[in-house]
Parts: C-alpha cells; structure tokens; sequence
C-alpha cells in the first residue's frame, strides 16, 4: 500500500474516534470550551501523527524490498515485478480519484469565498449601539465571518438587533471563524470520510453552544433570547464558513441552553 493511502488510513481512523469520543462523552456536557478545544485538538493531531511513523515505515520498507530482490531467482522477480506494476496502476487510479476530490472540494471552498467577498464588497463600515458592523442591503440571515458583522438592521427590532449584535460580537471576539475554517480544510483533504463532516458540524454546533452560554451570562432573558432565534429560524444561512445568528441545530441549542451545568 503506498505512503499517502497509509496516511488517509491513519488520519481517518483517528478523526473518527475523536469524533465518536465527543459525541458519546463530551457532548452531553456542559464542558463546551473544553469540547471546543478537544475537536481542534482532534482535528489537528489526526493530521500530524501520522508522519512520525512515516519515515520508519519507509525504512523498513525498503529493506524488505531489496532482500525479496536478492532471493527470488530471475523468473520469480519478473512474475513480481509484474505483479507491483498492476498494484501501481491500482493505487494510481485511486489516488486521481483522491486528487479529484481534493481539486473538487478546493474549488467549492474558493467558491463560497468569492461569495462572502462579494457580500462583503457590497456592504458598507456602520456603528450600532457603540458596535462596528457591514451594514447589508436585502434580507440576509445575520453572520459573522472572522472580525467583521454582517447584517441589515432594517429587518430587525430594537430588542432582536441587541441580541444579534451582542451573539455575533462573540463569535468575532473569540475567533470562531478559525475553528470553521480548519474544519472546513479537513473536509477538503478528508472529504471521503463521514467523520470529518461529523466533526465539522459538531465544530460549529459547538461554537453556537458556547456562543448561546455567553449571551445568557449577560443577564439576557433566556426565553426572549430563545424566541429570537425561533423568528430567524426560517431565514436561509448565508455560508457554511460564517458563523449564523440562525442554526440548524435550534432545537439542540434550545436544550443546551435549559439544562442543568454539569
């Protein structure tokens, strides 16, 4: 098996227990700063480890190589050689499909890219209650994307626009938007493997969840702040790379948000 497939085979085993880890362990709790810490912990460490056994491996390969070379008579070594020439053309067909998914996934996220920058371009620097924002033309479902605010405060009311103004302000002082954007590359490399999408979507619910805690610390009435999300809910999300007033996962948050703190 060549190096590069050695390696997805390592990665990927390992996402998935990480993955399996939080969402039978972890997720239950209230330990969300820990849970985001162990996800990019998980995310990080499934890439790197693999290369420690990388060079051994390819030690220890090459010397079984040239002892087979050295004790097969001629006629044998032509029978292997034909033998490795086919599994080279097996792996080398495996590996174009595993490139093409890679090309495939790069470009969708160069395409969601130039899709915020143009939002982005058409939006213009505003303050709101002391808080900087891009003000937006048009009903948007309001999103944060690194250390800007995007949203159009026309469609909102006085009490909805504080809420979205302070949950975005999180997301931006925390950087969330790094831990979406590493989750969003190990979908691009791993995009074959469920549990690199499982993760990335336990990424970004978790991110609500400590985004949600925050907000309720504040002093924000948790029922008036779980009606406003129910109002947006209906609104489309703009990106998955933003970071959305609205989620998926409201009934999930719902519950976070009322349950006991472990």
């Amino acid at each position: 098996m060549p190096v590069l497939f050695i390696y997805l085979l390592k990665v990927n085993l390992v996402l998935i227990l990480f993955y399996l880890a939080y969402r039978f362990l972890l997720r239950p709790l209230t330990f969300h700063y820990l849970n985001r810490y162990f996800l990019l912990v998980g995310v990080c460490f499934s890439s790197v480890y693999p290369f420690i056994d990388v060079a051994g491996f390819l030690q220890k390969h090459g010397e079984l190589g040239t002892q087979i070379a050295i004790i097969l008579p001629d006629w044998k070594t032509n029978i292997l050689s034909a033998e490795i020439q086919n599994t080279i053309n097996y792996w080398y067909l495996l590996e174009l499909v595993f490139w093409s998914g890679v090309a495939l996934m790069a470009i969708r996220l160069t395409i969601q890219f130039i899709s915020l920058y143009r939002i982005h371009r058409n939006s213009v620097r505003d303050e709101l209650q002391g808080r900087t924002f891009r003000n937006v033309s048009g009903e948007l479902n309001p999103f944060s994307f690194w250390k800007n605010i995007y949203l159009n405060p026309a469609q909102y009311k006085g009490k909805e626009l504080e809420a979205i103004l302070k949950h975005e302000e999180i997301h931006v002082k925390e950087w969330h938007t790094l831990d979406v954007l590493i989750a969003e590359l190990s979908t691009v490399f791993y995009w074959f493997n469920p549990g690199a999408w499982l993760t990335k979507q336990a990424v970004k619910e978790n991110l609500e969840f400590i985004t949600d805690h925050k907000i309720l610390q504040t002093g924000t009435d948790t029922k008036s702040y779980q009606y406003s999300l129910l109002h947006f809910s209906a609104i489309s999300n703009t990106s998955p790379l933003v970071n959305n007033f609205n989620f998926l996962t409201l009934k999930k948050r719902i519950i976070m948000m009322n349950k006991k703190r472990s």
